[in-house]
């Protein structure tokens, strides 16, 4: 990835598997890559590659914000691949995001987000070309605690948000026989992170006006 995004990038760290990028001149300052082993991929790894979306700069956030936020947290959503053959996108709610009903008992599952995603057919065309493994959308509202089980710190945070971060994740492997289209689909990945930034800021400053 460095490699290819060279253009594109300020500074990075890390080692082969793990890795952060700091870009410039981009809707989004940061790359995270984490590699994981294939099981029989002959030394290949799948990559988990997020881009990193702030919201609000602020240490402190509002309580008119922190009530968007809760809404923000209903609409977190994944890729889904419809049909047989010539596969269609779409995104569609997080599963996850019906069973934070049972422990946020204000939060309503919410489709506005991932209907607007797929609405927007230029970002639809970008995961055609990059074809991913798996793909999310969610909202970071703070930080884990130690020895803090996941629900109560989902709990804490929802509650009282202690930051907005959007984080889209996309999960691929990239095998050796696909070296000729790696430049294709790492500037994809690039161009995919950008845009789908600018919907993010977009939608949550839109929600939040309202």
């Amino acid at each position: 990835m460095v490699h290819y995004l060279k253009n594109y990038i300020k500074s990075w760290n890390g080692n082969e598997r793990r890795f952060i990028v700091e870009l410039k001149d981009a809707n989004f300052p940061i790359i995270e890559c984490v590699a994981e082993d294939i099981l029989f991929g002959f030394g290949e790894m799948k990559w988990n590659i997020s881009a990193i979306v702030p919201l609000i700069s602020d240490k402190k956030i509002s309580e008119k914000n922190s009530v968007v936020l809760r809404k923000l947290k209903g609409m977190e959503c994944k890729l889904k691949w419809e049909g047989f053959g010539k596969r269609k996108p779409k995104f569609v709610l997080l599963p996850i995001v019906y069973k934070y009903e049972s422990f946020l008992p204000n939060l309503k599952p919410d489709s506005r987000l991932a209907e607007c995603l797929t609405n927007d057919q230029s970002l639809l065309n970008l995961v055609k070309v990059i074809e991913p493994d798996d793909l999310f959308f969610t909202l970071q509202l703070g930080s884990p605690r130690a020895n803090e089980s996941f629900l109560e710190f989902i709990q804490r945070c929802y509650n009282r948000p202690e930051e907005a971060t959007w984080v889209v994740t996309l999960v691929r492997s990239f095998p050796r026989y696909e070296f000729i289209k790696h430049r294709k689909i790492f500037m994809a990945v690039y161009e995919f992170f950008n845009r789908s930034s600018i919907i993010l800021r977009n939608f949550s400053e839109l929600m939040m006006k309202t």
